[in-house]
């Protein structure tokens, strides 16, 4: 007898969903350590829309499902930021709009590597 690969995406959702309310109740008062628990819930999600594809019509469920999958990603990363004692990466548009001034796109993207710093244009083709 071999498990099909719904039972074990099912499986999986629970066990993401358990680990992400631990990390949540284990997170009360540090909003850092919230971090944590944040690419489970997305990978919860993720895995109730892939073996549940009926939930929302057409192609949708499968779609929504990659998305959070690409925000699981994100925010497992945004957990090695904090976890390595940088700030988190989150801006909202209104951040944005009131750190630049405007709506005009930045004009150069800085990068750090080991101890080199290279500003590099960025051009719109839009």
């Amino acid at each position: 007898m071999t498990p099909d690969a719904a039972t074990v995406i099912a499986y999986s959702a629970g066990l993401f969903a358990l680990i992400f309310v631990f990390f949540l109740l284990s997170s009360r008062g540090k909003p850092e350590q919230a971090w944590y628990g944040l690419p489970f819930a997305f990978g919860s999600l993720a895995a109730i829309l892939l073996v549940h594809p009926a939930v929302l019509p057409g192609l949708w469920s499968g779609r929504l499902a990659i998305f959070c999958i690409l925000l699981a990603y994100g925010a497992a990363w945004q957990v090695a930021r904090v976890t390595s004692g940088r700030p988190s990466r989150c801006y909202s548009p209104r951040s944005l709009l009131a750190r630049r001034g405007s709506a005009s796109p930045p004009r150069s993207c800085t990068i750090f590597k080991a101890g080199l710093r290279l500003s590099l244009p960025l051009r719109s083709h839009f």
